[in-house]
């Protein structure tokens, strides 16, 4: 989730799982989704070709620092406990 960007996610090749919120999305070729600022979202590839999207993020704030990540199995972001 970003808390101030929002995002214009287009799908470029391939098939596309799309959690925006609470609606989900089947996104192919030529298709598109915008993600409002303070969106849960989540990316993910269901088809057998490679995913290619273009991500623009629309805000004047455009940093790292603006994502919340809930669930993260890259761990780009550890818990301390």
């Amino acid at each position: 989730m970003h808390l101030r960007n929002s995002e214009n996610w287009v799908m470029v090749s391939g098939t596309a799982k799309v959690v925006n919120d609470e609606q989900v999305l089947v996104l192919n070729t030529n298709e598109s989704t915008f993600i409002p600022a303070e969106h849960r979202h989540r990316l993910e590839n269901v088809g057998t070709e490679t995913l290619v999207i273009i991500e623009v993020q629309t805000d004047c704030y455009l940093v790292e620092g603006d994502i919340i990540r809930f669930e993260d199995i890259y761990e780009r972001v550890k818990c301390s406990g």
